[in-house]
């Protein structure tokens, strides 16, 4: 029997079933039993930051959707959301171990959505509506739960929208075509936590505020993984500020972390491999607002078709500080630094998948793979910049790509020309 009252965070018996931010229980057991025993632990940003606001322990009132009857799934699991709404201080929907086949439920403020190992919810055939839509709601979950979109074309899984003080963790998102978690529009205060998404395309995991501001606000993206997403598969990011994005990891899809219009985020201590396009971009449509205060830090970046860069769009970036990566392997370039940043301490391939298209902030610390320095104003190649290599680039001033002449290294910022940008950066990098 299943007790009527759920305690999340706290759990029954010998339980220590954390689902607040960071941890949940995801042994065998059935997670409302007495013999689920995990001790599992907070989540890194639980321990750096303390208290998140979006953490969901407290006491709930227990639904089981086995208790509703009905003519399809649908109407059973939607007969258990809609009685959630008659629980004034919140309720969890549990939905039991098996394949239930059901699109366009609707979810409702101060309700938990759990399932257990082995449920999982499955889009009915040449159905395109979401697998379940919040809007316009607060403080709610997603845990527990196999989403599977059976491949069909231009179906989405979850999609929350303007909503605040939420959690999705602990799910599996299969096959679902596009946008398999859309968190679009005005939303705060919420974390997305040890998710897998596995073969999920067009933006699998996409969160997008209105256009032209940033009404996303206050997030965190950790412990997720990505793979074998290879239609548009990443983590998307846009018109969003006050988050982080840590800890995740991405496989074989076409992208792995991408933003546009963002300001103070944190993107680190991700593992991004084998993406075929960029492994971290930073857009900016013409028009946008542009990016500030951007800090990637401690990444793994392998296998990309190109490490880190702008990609897109002409937006306005201040304060981007790449930092203590490791960007290696890239088929085209490791940084390819369409953007004003400082980088700094990078381990890379080497100089030659390096390239500067403007002028950095700072380029300082970093080495290839046999650890010897990367100086992009080191013409001579002998560790360090001094007058050879201010004289190098003065010399050549005013040639052009296919001179006669042409020194592709004193093209330090790789425009096609030896000009007053490659003399001053050299002339600024000068240390005797």
């Amino acid at each position: 029997m299943l007790p009527t009252r759920y305690e999340l965070g706290k759990g029954y018996g010998d339980s220590q079933t954390y689902l607040g931010c960071g941890s949940i229980c995801l042994c065998h057991h059935d997670p409302l039993s007495a013999h689920c025993s995990c001790r599992t632990r907070r989540s890194r940003w639980k321990r750096e930051h303390g208290n998140t606001r979006h953490s969901l322990q407290k006491t709930y009132t227990l639904i089981n959707v086995s208790d509703y009857t009905g003519n399809t799934d649908f109407e059973r699991i939607q007969k258990a959301l809609n009685d959630s709404t008659l629980v004034p201080d919140g309720a969890v929907v549990f939905i039991p171990e098996g394949t239930w086949e059901a699109c366009s439920l609707r979810a409702f403020s101060n309700t938990v959505i759990l399932g257990t190992n082995g449920t999982v919810l499955r889009r009915p055939q040449n159905a395109t509506a979401p697998l379940i839509t919040f809007e316009d709601q607060v403080h709610f979950g997603v845990l527990n739960m196999t989403f599977d979109g059976q491949n069909v074309t231009e179906g989405e899984g979850v999609q929350i929208t303007n909503d605040t003080d939420f959690q999705v963790a602990g799910n599996v998102f299969l096959d679902i075509a596009q946008h398999a978690l859309h968190i679009v529009g005005e939303c705060r205060d919420f974390s997305v936590e040890n998710n897998v998404f596995l073969r999920t395309n067009v933006a699998p995991l996409l969160i997008f505020g209105f256009t032209g501001s940033r009404e996303v606000n206050g997030f965190l993206v950790t412990n997720n993984t990505l793979m074998m997403s290879e239609s548009n598969g990443k983590i998307g990011v846009a018109f969003a500020s006050n988050g982080t994005i840590a800890d995740n990891y991405l496989y074989n899809c076409t992208y792995g972390v991408g933003t546009r219009c963002v300001s103070d985020l944190s993107i680190k201590s991700n593992r991004i491999e084998n993406c075929t396009d960029y492994g971290i971009d930073l857009g900016t449509q013409p028009g946008d607002i542009g990016s500030n205060n951007i800090d990637v830090t401690d990444n793994y970046i392998s296998g990309s078709g190109v490490g880190i860069a702008r990609y897109y769009g002409t937006g306005a970036m201040v304060n981007i500080t790449v930092k203590d990566n490791i960007i290696i392997h890239s088929f085209q370039s490791d940084i390819y630094a369409d953007f004003q940043g400082s980088f700094m301490n990078k381990t890379l391939t080497s100089r030659d998948k390096t390239r500067l298209l403007t002028i950095p902030v700072q380029f300082v610390g970093n080495v290839g793979i046999n650890m010897t320095l990367i100086i992009p104003a080191d013409i001579q190649g002998d560790g360090r910049v001094n007058m050879w290599d201010v004289g190098t680039v003065a010399r050549l001033f005013g040639i052009k790509l296919n001179s006669a002449n042409w020194n592709p290294k004193a093209d330090v910022i790789q425009d096609g020309v030896i000009d007053m940008k490659d003399v001053g950066y050299v002339a600024r990098c000068f240390s005797p």
